[in-house]
């Protein structure tokens, strides 16, 4: 007995899981954002891509500063508070893909 294996389809699996994770990850980060009183959001490109989105006036000068105000990051914080569970989301998505969920 011969066992056949598809990269195409394997590829095309992983490329879903990553996606899938990638979204499910910037929600676990937005969601640590909104709990510390930030306004964000998760976007989602056609591509699959998503990205956290931080919302009102400032807030880039707020996380980065400027030459008159000093930086209050929280993307980096944030970041590193839900890094486990973004760790997680993102092995399960590629856990489920090598093992043929959707």
């Amino acid at each position: 007995m011969t066992t056949a294996f598809s990269f195409g389809r394997a590829e095309a699996a992983l490329t879903r899981a990553a996606h899938t994770g990638a979204r499910e990850a910037a929600e676990v980060l937005a969601d640590g954002l909104r709990a510390d009183g930030e306004q964000a959001s998760v976007q989602s490109a056609p591509d699959g891509t998503a990205r956290v989105v931080l919302e009102g006036a400032g807030a880039v000068a707020r996380e980065f500063g400027t030459r008159t105000i000093p930086a209050r990051p929280v993307l980096g914080p944030a970041l590193q508070a839900k890094r486990g569970r973004i760790g997680e989301v993102l092995s399960g998505a590629v856990t489920g893909a090598l093992k043929g969920r959707p």
